[in-house]
Formats: C-alpha cells, structure tokens, sequence
C-alpha cells in the first residue's frame, strides 16, 4: 500500500525527483554564474574584481543564458514544490477521512 503511495511509480515519487534534480541543476548554474568566487579566495571581492578582464560578448551571452536557465529552473522548482504539497495535503485529508 505505502509503496503504491510513495514508490517509484507514484506521483510523489516524480515530483520529489524533480525537486532534487531543480536543485541541482539551480547549484550547477548558480556555480557557472559566480565562476569568479574561486579566484576570490583571498575574501577580497574588490581586488578580484578589479583583476577581472572586461567581459566580452561571449561572455554576456552565457550570462544571460545562464540566468534565463536560472530563472527557467526556480519557476519549475517551485510548480512542483506546490504540486508536491498538494499531493501530500491529499493524502492528509484521506487519511483523516478513513481513521
């Protein structure tokens, strides 16, 4: 019974995996953005700053795909963290309902 309500082929199941895999891919491009924190080693963001070379086009490019992506995954992160919290107010309200 709790494996047909939280098993690999239930709908909790797949909206639990796609959170992980949100969050995730959110830590992936959220490192890809701030590629500068590793060269601020020293916690001297100024002084790192300073040293970095002009952005090119390129690399407003990748900026900005990068935050579209950024935003693309925190809007699916949080449709299924509400769809996640629906499903489980169901399962509250049923077993409320039967006990």
């Amino acid at each position: 019974m709790f494996r047909g309500l939280f098993g690999p082929s239930s709908i909790t199941y797949a909206l639990r995996k796609g959170l992980d895999e949100s969050m995730r891919a959110q830590d992936s491009i959220a490192q890809r953005v701030s590629g500068m924190a590793s060269s601020t080693s020293s916690g001297d963001f100024a002084d790192a700053l300073r040293g970095a070379a002009a952005p090119t086009a390129s690399d407003e490019a990748d900026l900005q795909r990068d935050m579209a992506e950024l935003a693309d995954t925190q809007i699916r992160y949080e449709a299924e963290s509400k769809m996640l919290h629906a499903a489980y107010a169901g399962l509250r309200t049923a077993v409320r309902q039967h006990v």
